[in-house]
């Protein structure tokens, strides 16, 4: 992900691991990423545990995260948690980052495999019934480890979707990030 413009510098996010894979607001989830700078500058590799949807965050932040499609939790309670909690910590002018499982998640059942920075990323299972996404995508990393994420039930947003969601949230949506539409900014409205 390649965040320009705004208050932000030029920032790319690359290696989001969040772990469990399954988490509901108020529990930790710990998450790695390595954060550079457009020139590839590395500004190091952060390790943090977070507590999504609770108070004991405290201050505002020009930049939130809202990565791995947590935004696509089956539950409309939890998703509006999450989004309420992205608001609530960030700045009139700062910037809330999404990412999305795409509109047309499983609509084919096919299996597919892709590389993604080294990462071979298996997909298997496949079925989508209404706007609900059940899939096994195994992650194999070589000498990094392989890992699988079974999703039972994700929720897929419409385009649609996504804005009546930040409306609810009080956040509006600026712009997609990327040319698949999985990644979109958003401000306070």
């Amino acid at each position: 992900v390649t965040v320009t413009g705004g208050s932000l510098p030029d920032l790319v996010v690359t290696d989001v691991v969040p772990l469990p894979t399954t988490v509901r607001p108020g529990e930790t989830l710990a998450v790695s990423f390595v954060l550079s700078n457009q020139g590839g500058s590395t500004n190091g590799l952060l390790n943090t545990d977070v507590r999504l949807s609770s108070n004991n965050i405290k201050g505002l932040f020009d930049g939130v995260l809202l990565m791995s499609n947590l935004v696509n939790n089956p539950d409309d309670e939890r998703r509006h948690a999450l989004l309420l909690a992205c608001r609530r910590h960030v700045s009139a002018s700062g910037v809330v980052l999404v990412q999305r499982l795409h509109p047309e998640s499983g609509l084919d059942p096919t299996p597919t495999e892709r590389e993604l920075g080294g990462v071979i990323i298996r997909t298997s299972d496949v079925r989508r019934e209404g706007p609900f996404l059940y899939v096994t995508i195994d992650y194999d990393g070589g000498a990094r480890g392989s890992w699988s994420v079974r999703l039972e039930g994700a929720r897929v947003l419409s385009d649609d979707d996504v804005l009546a969601e930040l409306g609810t949230a009080r956040l509006r949506f600026l712009r997609w990030l990327d040319p698949e539409r999985r990644w979109f900014a958003a401000a306070p409205a």
